[in-house]
């Protein structure tokens, strides 16, 4: 599948797509909304992928079409804005993320013990810690690979502009 991150005001994802002999770089994240003023990052079937940001760009309700073979019903998605991280899957309704930083796909769970164990020690996370974060699921997850990608919600940011406060 993927590893995305999603922070505040930033996404990061692997770049690996494809399945069986079929693997490529691709990108994952994306920018919609009014004056793009959201982010967007999915993991899961890239058909349904696109049916989904498709509707969020005509701001259409989603669901998966009942053609979409049941196991390649796979959706996952992270949306930031200036309202905050949001979390769908693939019934399509947005559910607010209360975390400052959260992963999904195959290497979320790696990507998440990775940011928690560093954010415990009572470091403010940086660019550096998401970029290992993703390198280290790269390692493990054999659907995650690199290079990263980085997409930040202000289109002027730059890789040392990025802090996210640890959890409280």
């Amino acid at each position: 599948m993927t590893t995305i991150i999603a922070t505040t005001d930033a996404l990061y994802s692997d770049s690996l797509s494809g399945g069986g002999d079929l693997a490529f770089k691709t990108d994952k994240l994306y920018r919609i909304g009014k004056r793009n003023s959201k982010i967007v990052g999915c993991a899961g079937n890239s058909e349904v992928i696109h049916m989904y940001l498709d509707a969020l760009r005509k701001r259409h309700k989603f669901a998966v079409p009942k053609h979409v073979a049941e196991d390649d019903r796979r959706l996952s998605v992270l949306i930031v804005s200036k309202e905050g991280i949001f979390h769908a899957e693939e019934n399509g309704v947005l559910e607010p993320v209360r975390e400052p930083f959260v992963a999904i796909g195959s290497g979320g769970k790696i990507a998440m013990g990775v940011l928690t164990k560093i954010s415990r020690s009572g470091k403010i996370l940086t660019h550096e810690d998401f970029k290992e974060a993703i390198e280290i699921a790269s390692i493990f997850d054999e659907n995650t690979r690199l290079p990263m990608q980085t997409m930040y919600l202000d289109p002027k940011r730059t890789n040392a502009d990025q802090i996210v406060q640890p959890p409280s």
